[in-house]
C-alpha cells in the first residue's frame, strides 16, 4: 500500500478521498445532532410507534 502512495498524484487522490469522507461524516453527524437538539427544545418525548 505504501508503495502505491509513492506514485505521483496517488497520495493526493488518497488524501482527497479521505477529506471527502471526513466532510460527509461530519455533515451527517452535525445534521443528526441538530435534529436531536430541535426535538429536545420542544420538550416533547419522542413518540413510540
Amino acid at each position: 500500500m505504501s508503495g502505491r502512495l509513492d506514485e505521483p498524484g496517488a497520495r493526493r487522490a488518497f488524501e482527497t478521498r479521505l477529506g471527502v469522507l471526513l466532510r460527509q461524516t461530519r455533515q451527517a453527524f452535525t445534521a443528526r445532532r441538530r435534529v436531536r437538539i430541535r426535538r429536545g427544545a420542544r420538550g416533547a418525548a419522542p413518540s413510540a410507534k
